[in-house]
């Protein structure tokens, strides 16, 4: 019998990566609007609503706020992209793992900034570890997700739910229970965020980064994985 042939799969690429990923996503993005100047270092449409709403009323510190947070997100998809470009082919680290790694370190010296003062500096530098991430995990087996908010990912459930009305398809209805499960995991993180927050303040952000560190081990421990073809 005709058997289809196995093809590999990074960690990377990982539906339960992937988990953590959105996990981190509403952990950072609480944590900034929380503690560092109610700036959405990961939503940065809400940050282009509120920037035209400063304008509006004349608050141009604000404005500037949101102005560099929308500079360093474009600097993080630069980066990852050079990342990517540079490391794609060298033997090694595979470059998410570099991307991984960059992002804990980044995160880990956010968490040693004070409040107030520094608040800017912080949100500059999630907003770069957004755009990375975003940048560098896009696909779980095959499909698009962002691990960084949650509207196309709720587009995207909701029309695998209505064809699996639609159609009657199993795969439809996992689909769509996949993608309902990645937006459950970012309030999730968003909810635990506001718990810890409230617990160590600026220094909880330290909490994102050991979510960094997991991603690094299990990537670094299992590289890929052999999955049949459906």
């Amino acid at each position: 019998m005709f058997r289809h042939p196995k093809i590999h799969h990074q960690m990377s690429d990982s539906y339960f990566l992937c988990l953590l990923l959105m996990l981190t996503g509403g952990f950072i993005d609480c944590y900034t609007y929380l503690c560092r100047g109610q700036v959405f270092s990961f939503a940065q449409t809400a940050n282009m609503l509120l920037a035209g709403m400063a304008v509006a009323q004349g608050h141009w510190a604000e404005v500037a706020r949101y102005v560099v947070s929308f500079v360093a997100f474009g600097c993080g998809i630069m980066a990852a992209e050079a990342i990517r470009c540079a490391f794609r082919s060298a033997p090694g680290l595979h470059w998410r793992q570099k991307i991984v790694l960059i992002n804990g370190v980044l995160l880990f010296v956010v968490g040693c900034l004070p409040g107030q003062e520094f608040d800017v500096l912080a949100t500059t530098a999630t907003s770069f570890i957004s755009a990375m991430q975003m940048q560098s995990f896009r696909k779980f087996r095959g499909n698009s997700f962002v691990s960084t908010m949650c509207t196309g990912n709720f587009r995207t459930a909701t029309e695998h739910l209505f064809y699996a009305f639609r159609e009657h398809k199993a795969d439809r209805r996992k689909k769509a229970a996949q993608y309902y499960a990645l937006l459950l995991f970012f309030i999730l993180g968003a909810t635990l965020s506001y718990f810890v927050s409230s617990w160590f303040g600026s220094r909880s952000i330290w909490f994102g980064c050991l979510l960094f560190v997991v991603m690094f081990v299990l990537m670094m421990a299992e590289p890929e994985e052999m999955i049949e073809e459906k």
